[in-house]
């Protein structure tokens, strides 16, 4: 009848391979991966490739075993073309990883630290020296009782310190594979200072004379622009006066200030406001933004004053009627003076927030 042929099978028959792979060992970037198939088994040839063409007529190799040296790090996808009784096969290897397993870890000569150690407990770090992206920092900030927060791996990281007190960071680079390099800094985060408000002062006439500035708490220092230490102190001028605070025994020197405004009677200090007898002058909008506006005054010479003393812009008003710019002016609080033809003067208190 008719079908299939009967299937005769003769002992000296060689068996088809119906399931090979690829074998290689060492994957690090520099060295010689080599190359072999698991079974062998009716193999006459094996022609490679190796997905390196940057590696230009390296990237090709033959025999049952070969060689290769990846011109860079990556992924690579290998080939073995097989060449057995039944014709040609082709093998293949997705993906082969080339490994970096030497790094050279990054130079550190040193940690920054940002942040105010005098009023807040949050700082963040920052290696120094030629660092990069590293996956092998281990920084310690000496602050156990902050639990798991105590330690990070992270490049810039942040910490909230537990309390008032010293700390010593460190930052161990450590690639596994080479000599660690590491740097430390001691950190001293304290209470911050701080200094009660005290009210602007009033002379009733020339040569009075008006206390200003807080009682003083024990253990602190204060000290006057003009080298006064005493709180509160008696004063004879109208002007600006700036008190600071400071703990001798604090390590980070941390200070506080306060500022006030000493002025003559029949000008009173009204927020951004000073009344006279018959008019109001006023600085607007308050805060300013970009520029600001005096009612009450259209022919006066003027100046803006920092928390410093320092005196950051002069002009005469009747030279800004479209208003008095605040370019490069930092934001703060500052003082406004001015003195007019009929000898009358003040100043008034106004902030200035720049976007």
């Amino acid at each position: 009848g008719y079908g299939l042929p009967k299937w005769v099978y003769y002992p000296n028959d060689t068996p088809v391979i119906i399931s090979n792979s690829i074998a290689y060992s060492d994957s690090c970037f520099g060295n010689s991966t080599q190359f072999s198939i698991r079974n062998t088994t009716g193999v006459s040839a094996v022609s490679w490739v190796f997905g390196d063409p940057n590696s230009g007529a390296s990237n090709s190799d033959t025999g049952l075993t070969a060689s290769h040296t990846f011109s860079q790090t990556g992924s690579f996808n290998v080939r073995a073309i097989v060449t057995n009784i039944c014709g040609l096969d082709t093998l293949r290897l997705n993906v082969l990883q080339i490994l970096n397993c030497n790094p050279t870890p990054p130079t550190i000569t040193g940690i920054k630290i940002s942040g105010d150690t005098c009023t807040s407990l949050m700082l963040d770090f920052q290696a120094t020296g030629g660092v990069s992206a590293s996956p092998y920092f281990k920084w310690n900030f000496g602050d156990p009782s902050s639990g798991l927060a105590n330690s990070s791996t992270e490049l810039y990281p942040s910490h909230n310190f537990s309390g008032p007190g010293s700390y010593l960071v460190t930052l161990i680079s450590d690639s596994g594979q080479s000599a660690s390099v590491s740097a430390s800094i001691t950190v001293v985060v304290d209470n911050p200072v701080t200094i009660s408000q005290s009210p602007d002062g009033v002379l009733s006439f020339p040569d009075d004379s008006v206390s200003i500035g807080p009682q003083p708490e024990s253990g602190f220092v204060y000290v006057w622009q003009n080298g006064s230490d005493v709180t509160p102190l008696q004063v004879h001028q109208p002007g600006v006066y700036i008190l600071t605070k400071r703990n001798p025994a604090n390590p980070n020197a941390c200070m506080a200030f306060n500022t006030m405004l000493v002025t003559y009677c029949g000008q009173f200090a009204l927020g951004n406001k000073m009344e006279f007898v018959d008019e109001v002058v006023s600085v607007y909008p308050n805060p300013a933004s970009n520029r600001f506006f005096v009612a009450g005054l259209s022919d006066a010479d003027f100046s803006v004053v920092n928390l410093q003393g320092k005196v950051v812009l002069t002009g005469c008003l009747r030279d800004y009627s479209d208003g008095i710019s605040t370019d490069g002016i930092p934001s703060g609080l500052y003082f406004f003076r001015w003195k007019s033809d009929q000898n009358r003067s003040g100043g008034l208190k106004f902030l200035i927030r720049n976007q």
